[in-house]
């Protein structure tokens, strides 16, 4: 196989920096002089060769079926070919380049295809900008390309909203910084204020870890004393003092062996912090507990033994056998979160199955043997004889234990993997829901007495899904809570059904007695009223509300056969079907540009001789005895009204308020209410926001975007009209 002398003016070596091979056999490569090649399977011989690139071809693709290849390069391209058969069926075929798209700011040096019965996609990726690019192939032209956000989906920001301190880390460094009041960015300093402390925003120190592991969990007390990290081998804590606003010391904390030698995946101080929550690799969920010293300088221990909560054995249904090795992958801890008053603890995993757990009884810090029966710890199997014995025998630390909770079973199942898990905040100090503690005295049978006391505070959970599902359960009775049973998540907003981004994190507002949450992602920032019920979906809020005494509107369910007369026309409602797993589909004014339904094929170089070929509409059958079939409709379409129908003071669904089933104003406070001006976000972090102020909460708001990174000088061609001066 040989490809001959090089370029005219160019290097005589010609370098191969991709193979590829098709299913049937043919060889597809790709070299440095921008060409893609093909070459028979069987005899080895160069069937084509197409100029595909003006510079290195540096990755190449080849879809399920072997018709379609596609080939990345160093001048940005992203090029698509289609293999076309020549005379009768198998016999002879040619290989014809359809589209080039610059679609990456750099080189594309990685291409992987992905395609099953619903999905056919590629995803191309480049090392420098590290923004993936998922790209349809079957379908390419006629659908969106959808571009990756390049943060990671866990917000790797923390803060201390009573010290006004944000933490972020990356890699293996950690950052610390002091923001400054909101009515500071107003410019109030005075003028002879010193310049240092004018700064909005200051880095008060930086955490740098000499080990090799990159961090995989941060967490800080909300206190702000207390900083604790964890990589795969280590875990370690940090002690932070402050002399003042603009000095902050960092002392090491020296933890036991027992619980800094493993490492972790997620660690987690409990919001009174007296415990400290680690899960293991192995998906271990062990809680250590944290005293304070009478030393005068308020020392902090945590103890060697520890408490392990065993998680609920569930019975694997048919579904999930089917993913074979990947089950104990999906039964992997992703979620964790701690109730208000720490008495309280729920982990989700990526089955979306719940495990939730109670600290049983009042704190009695008399007791001096705090470790009684440890041996319940010892063993962290699932036999029925351990579950049993720690049920009968559990770990007393002071006078409370951890048991799971009694309705932990009725918790039902989520439909998808859970991106957001939260608690409620308590709209109430843990001081004045009440101490109601009952004595208990030591016996001859009982030497270490311990109340049986269940927790008595807020015990609302919400959870939001990856497909964009909203549930809240009430923890301790393990049922549905009664907002979540009146707005199910076909009352969901549509604009918020179908977004794309998933969820990052959510932002809890009940200061004046709201009950709202502020839910976020990479590039959308949506808030939830859960004190009113949404909004009746066959309702479109983004439509002129019907007057009053009016009949609303109601669709005709005859079927319309507009599409079957025109095939390759589409209007709003009529898409010719769902997405094959990038973006949505392109609709008809705009394919003028580009690949659109219609081309026109030139043979040869008299233009006379050209015809229009229309390019076929695949439709998607709704019924057996529907042989014409009807098209799918997508929810995103539902969205897309015409320009006379669309006013711009109801896009803002509900913002100056909602309306009533005969349109008229019922209230000022929003049910929803959503934004797109924020990208990319990094994070949002609450600062302030004390349940006594009167003040509405405060949050920052980080925002990443990598448009002023520094990138190596790219390739520029001859047809380059964006090229840097």
């Amino acid at each position: 196989m040989s490809l001959g002398a090089g370029p005219a003016g160019g290097p005589k070596e010609t370098l191969v920096w991709a193979v590829r091979c098709a299913c049937d056999g043919t060889i597809i490569s790709g070299d440095s002089t921008g060409t893609v090649r093909f070459w028979d399977g069987q005899t080895y011989g160069m069937i084509q060769r197409i100029k595909g690139h003006v510079a290195d071809v540096l990755d190449l693709a080849v879809s399920a079926d072997g018709k379609s290849a596609i080939s990345g390069g160093m001048d940005r391209r992203t090029t698509f070919y289609r293999r076309k058969e020549i005379g009768k069926k198998g016999e002879k075929c040619r290989w014809k380049e359809i589209m080039h798209q610059r679609l990456h700011k750099h080189d594309v040096k990685a291409l992987a295809a992905y395609e099953t019965n619903s999905m056919s996609i590629l995803v191309s990726g480049v090392s420098l900008d590290t923004k993936p690019i998922i790209t349809p192939i079957q379908q390419f032209g006629k659908e969106y390309h959808r571009t990756l956000s390049p943060l990671p989906q866990q917000p790797q920001v923390l803060s201390v909203p009573g010290k006004r301190l944000m933490v972020s880390w990356w890699d293996r460094e950690i950052s610390i910084w002091r923001i400054s009041k909101s009515h500071d960015f107003f410019g109030t300093f005075e003028d002879d204020m010193d310049p240092e402390k004018q700064r909005k925003i200051k880095l008060l120190s930086k955490i740098e870890l000499q080990n090799e592991e990159s961090l995989t969990s941060v967490d800080v007390s909300l206190d702000g004393r207390l900083i604790v990290v964890a990589t795969s081998l280590h875990i370690k804590m940090f002690r932070l003092r402050f002399h003042d606003k603009s000095t902050l010391k960092v002392g090491k904390f020296d933890l036991p062996s027992k619980v800094s030698r493993f490492g972790a995946k997620i660690v987690k101080f409990s919001p009174d912090k007296r415990w400290l929550l680690t899960v293991r690799a192995d998906n271990t969920v062990e809680l250590h507990r944290m005293i304070e010293l009478e030393e005068p300088r308020r020392a902090t221990k945590v103890l060697e033994k520890g408490v392990i909560l065993k998680r609920l054995k569930r019975i694997q249904i048919a579904a999930e056998s089917l993913h074979g090795d990947l089950d104990s992958y999906r039964q992997s801890i992703s979620r964790i979160d701690f109730s208000a008053d720490s008495r309280m603890l729920a982990v989700a995993d990526l089955n979306g199955y719940v495990d939730t757990w109670v600290l049983e009884g009042h704190e009695d810090l008399t007791q001096q043997d705090m470790l009684t029966n440890g041996a319940a710890t010892s063993d962290s199997s699932d036999s029925e004889e351990s579950d049993s014995d720690e049920e009968q025998h559990p770990l007393v630390i002071f006078g409370q234990h951890w048991i799971r909770n009694p309705a932990a079973s009725l918790i039902p199942k989520l439909d998808s993997t859970p991106v957001l898990f939260s608690f409620r905040p308590s709209q109430t100090s843990s001081e004045a829901l009440g101490n109601d503690q009952v004595a208990v005295h030591a016996t001859r049978q009982t030497p270490h007495p311990h109340s049986h006391a269940l927790p008595q505070g807020e015990n609302r959970l919400f959870v939001l899904t990856s497909e964009h599902h909203m549930y809240e359960f009430e923890v301790l009775g393990g049922r549905f809570t009664d907002w979540s049973r009146k707005n199910p998540a076909t009352k969901l907003p549509a604009k918020f059904r179908i977004l794309e981004d998933r969820a990052m994190g959510l932002i809890w507002d009940i200061t004046k007695l709201k009950e709202r949450v502020w839910l976020y992602g990479s590039s959308w920032l949506w808030m939830f009223d859960l004190s009113q019920d949404l909004s009746d979906n066959s309702i479109d809020e983004n439509q002129p509300s019907q007057q009053k005494g009016s009949k609303p509107k109601v669709r005709s369910k005859k079927r319309k056969r507009n599409a079957e007369e025109i095939p390759h026309q589409t209007t709003a409602y009529h898409p010719l079907k769902s997405n094959t797993g990038a973006g949505d589909q392109i609709p008809d004014s705009k394919l003028s540009s580009g690949l659109g339904r219609v081309v026109r094929k030139i043979e040869g170089s008299d233009t006379a001789r050209s015809r229009w070929l229309e390019l076929g509409q695949e439709r998607v059958p709704t019924s057996d005895d529907d042989e014409q079939g009807e098209i799918k409709r997508t929810a995103l379409v539902e969205l897309q009204r015409e320009g006379d129908e669309e006013t711009a003071g109801e896009e803002a669904a509900g913002l100056n308020g909602k309306h009533d089933s005969d349109g008229e104003r019922a209230t000022s406070h929003p049910r929803c209410w959503s934004t797109f001006k924020y990208r990319p976000i990094l994070g949002i972090v609450p600062l302030g926001g004390d349940l006594d102020d009167d003040q509405d909460p405060e949050v920052a708001l980080i925002e990443r975007p990598l448009d002023d990174v520094e990138l190596p000088a790219r390739f520029y061609g001859d047809q380059e009209w964006d090229e840097a001066k």
